[in-house]
């Protein structure tokens, strides 16, 4: 018997159902429901939003990821979350560029995230 608020052992229906819409889209045209804008939970959304961010910055440094993120805004991605990325690209990707996890003196590599204006 699931625990109150959750619709299954374990997991809070919010996090079952940011699970399940992790490859939906903005538009609809993501798998497996076809959900479509604000019917894709807002948590997968704003994984989308960082996750395409980080992605791009990672093989083509900050610009492509900001310009990435622009172009996919209403496809594949929430356009209200892509305006508050397009807002600080730089800062937000260096936030989200970790340093050395296990002790080091943590270098970024040349050219990521700290170009983008």
């Amino acid at each position: 018997m699931p625990l109150p608020g959750k619709s299954g052992p374990g997991l809070p229906e919010a996090v079952r159902r940011a699970v399940l819409d992790s490859f939906e889209r903005f538009d609809g045209l993501g798998v497996p429901a076809r959900r479509a804008g604000a019917g894709v939970a807002e948590a997968s959304r704003f994984a989308a939003v960082g996750y395409a961010a980080v992605m791009f910055d990672a093989v083509g440094g900050g610009d492509v990821a900001a310009a990435t993120v622009a172009r996919w805004s209403g496809r594949a991605l929430d356009p209200a979350i892509v305006a508050v990325f397009a807002e600080a690209p730089g800062e937000l990707l260096m936030v989200a560029s970790p340093q050395d996890l296990w002790g080091g003196r943590g270098r970024r590599r040349a050219g990521a995230a700290a170009r983008v204006r």
